[in-house]
């Protein structure tokens, strides 16, 4: 690896890539378990609708770990991410009363909103 995918923002992210990743499908494996555990009642019925949507919950969950790897990806690659000091600063200047460090912030939570949007709108599945 080139010595630029090791700074500490590049390793940050790869543990939340990695994190979204493995926690995503064991939380659809987990929702399933719990249904499953759930239709064990005797007053507890599913229709077959209702386990067809269970049956593709961690391919959806995998298929959402994807969008944010890949919006993650774009964000890191193709923009500028400001760096905690300076959201720190930002922070401090919209406590202070700055408009301008407020749409800063907007700014970038808006840019990661439409990351995701776009990602996840390649992920979709036309079932």
């Amino acid at each position: 690896m080139s010595a630029s995918l090791l700074t500490a923002g590049w390793r940050k992210h790869l543990a939340l890539l990695v994190l979204a990743l493995v926690l995503l499908p064991i939380m659809a494996i987990a929702a399933s378990w719990g249904y499953a555990a759930l239709s064990a009642f005797p007053a507890v019925r599913f229709t077959g609708e209702q386990i067809e949507a269970l049956a593709w919950l961690p391919v959806i969950a995998c298929y959402a770990a994807g969008a944010v790897v890949l919006a993650v990806f774009f964000n890191k690659t193709f923009t500028w991410e400001p760096g905690h000091e300076t959201e720190k600063a930002w922070h401090a200047a919209v406590l202070a009363g700055d408009q301008n460090a407020r749409w800063l912030l907007l700014r970038n939570d808006l840019r990661w909103l439409a990351l995701l949007v776009l990602a996840g709108a390649f992920f979709w599945m036309a079932r």
